[in-house]
């Protein structure tokens, strides 16, 4: 499936986006976001309803936040670990992983960040996992497990992915 939804989150979007990156268009816009969609080899983007009715797909996670105040320091590929594997996806709420302190590394800036768990996708067919965040800065980011921790602390350690394969 190309469009998976998601838990509704309120989000602001970037005028220029919903005018084919019109950089005169400098307003944020109020939205919800309720649907995260997975085209193949390319970053994943959202589907979102605005507050006015209009309805738009294809909206890049580095045009959105939470907050109005937001200073979009962080790019695309800050906040996208690699482009999708296919169409095919799930995505997952853990109620474990809500609750817990978590830091994120984004690794083009060498930089830590706190951040908030909000839902695994999962491309079950090419062993791709990922955890959207809400970024301290109110943008949102998809991010391995391995550039993640859990614990809080600005430290990861050197695992390295599994590949094999348990079959009976």
């Amino acid at each position: 499936m190309v469009h998976v939804e998601i838990k509704p989150i309120k989000v602001f979007v970037q005028e220029s986006v919903l005018f084919n990156e019109d950089n005169s268009k400098t307003d944020l816009i109020p939205a919800t976001i309720f649907c995260i969609s997975s085209y193949e080899k390319e970053a994943l983007t959202f589907g979102i309803v605005l507050d006015n009715g209009s309805v738009f797909f294809y909206i890049p996670i580095h045009k959105i936040s939470l907050s109005k105040d937001c200073s979009f320091e962080y790019s695309l590929k800050d906040l996208i670990y690699n482009n999708n594997e296919s169409i095919n996806f799930n995505i997952s709420y853990f109620k474990y992983l809500e609750k817990q302190p978590l830091k994120i590394y984004l690794k083009y800036l060498n930089k830590w960040d706190t951040c908030k768990y909000i839902a695994t996708l999962d491309w079950f067919e090419g062993n791709d996992l990922v955890h959207l965040v809400l970024i301290s800065n109110g943008q949102l980011a998809c991010m391995p497990s391995h550039k993640l921790n859990f614990t809080g602390e600005e430290k990861l350690e050197s695992y390295k992915k599994i590949k094999s394969s348990w079959i009976v």
